[in-house]
């Protein structure tokens, strides 16, 4: 099943009077990197939800934030940091004092900074915590998945698309090929003419040398591995895991053996056609940018 690497789900829920909050992106990148953003005071959560977004997804930049909140202050424990708050109001006279300003400290005014509070989480199992964030965790990956794998869907039919219009053309190029072979022998005939003149010409060896050449250049061999790639680009694409690196290989081999045909080929005919194939190529080369 292709599926793109581009992806976004999210999911809220609610359980032991905790709400959890859930969001899972991800962009196209060469590797897996996962990043994780959640409260500090839940840090020891980070390597679960990694080993678990792992289960997932394997390439791409995907980033992860979790939020969590109690509906109820039963967990949570405010003290003052008197150290930290006796020296803040008096920087606070300091500036007053020495510049003159008006005195508007007040109780809000101070009370206004965060960082003079100690906030502080009741120790809670952190076993029960973690099934909860991974349900949440769970639920964002469907939605998530469910995307991707829609927007596979559509790159898929896309470059399928491509590949059987590539396939058209290899059959195509091979006719012209062939039939360009009849017209070695009267080729080199007339280029042996144009350089000696009328002089009597052995016609065995005009025959053997147009038979050498056509060996030379025939594409013959390409065009059959040409559309055995294309074969098996239909067979990769129905595979279970994901098959991203699998295609972006295969379509550098089919771009080496079109390139090859370019250059042996001396038919204007045969060069539009392998114009025609590098140009689907190359977009198929950018859409697998962005499957797994």
């Amino acid at each position: 099943m292709i599926k793109s690497m581009t992806g976004f789900g999210r999911y809220r829920e609610i359980e032991n009077e905790r709400e959890i909050l859930a969001e899972v992106k991800s962009i196209n990148s060469r590797y897996l990197d996962i990043y994780v953003k959640a409260p500090k005071i839940y840090g020891f959560l980070e390597d679960k939800i990694k080993q678990e977004a792992a289960k997932f997804i394997s390439r791409g930049k995907t980033e992860i934030y979790i939020g969590i909140d109690t509906i109820t202050d039963e967990n949570i424990k405010i003290t003052l940091n008197k150290i930290y708050l006796e020296n803040y109001i008096d920087i606070l006279h300091t500036i007053r004092d020495n510049y003159n300003l008006t005195d508007d400290i007040s109780t809000m005014r101070v009370a206004q900074n965060r960082d003079i509070y100690n906030i502080e989480k009741l120790e809670e199992d952190e076993e029960i915590l973690w099934q909860a964030v991974k349900s949440a965790l769970t639920k964002a990956f469907e939605e998530f998945n469910n995307m991707r794998i829609t927007e596979g869907e559509r790159l898929l039919q896309d470059m399928s698309a491509r590949i059987k219009k590539c396939g058209e053309i290899a059959d195509e190029i091979k006719i012209l090929s062939d039939n360009s072979k009849e017209n070695y022998y009267d080729l080199f005939k007339q280029r042996l003419k144009d350089i000696i003149g009328e002089v009597l010409i052995d016609e065995s060896r005009i025959i053997t040398e147009a038979a050498i050449y056509a060996d030379k250049i025939s594409i013959t061999e390409e065009i059959v591995r040409l559309k055995s790639h294309f074969s098996q680009f239909e067979k990769i694409v129905k595979e279970n895991t994901p098959v991203g690196r699998k295609i972006d290989f295969l379509v550098q081999e089919i771009n080496r053996e079109i390139n090859t045909i370019g250059s042996k080929s001396l038919d204007i005919e045969i060069t539009n056609r392998v114009i025609e194939v590098k140009s689907d190529i190359e977009k198929i080369r950018e859409q697998i940018q962005n499957i797994e």
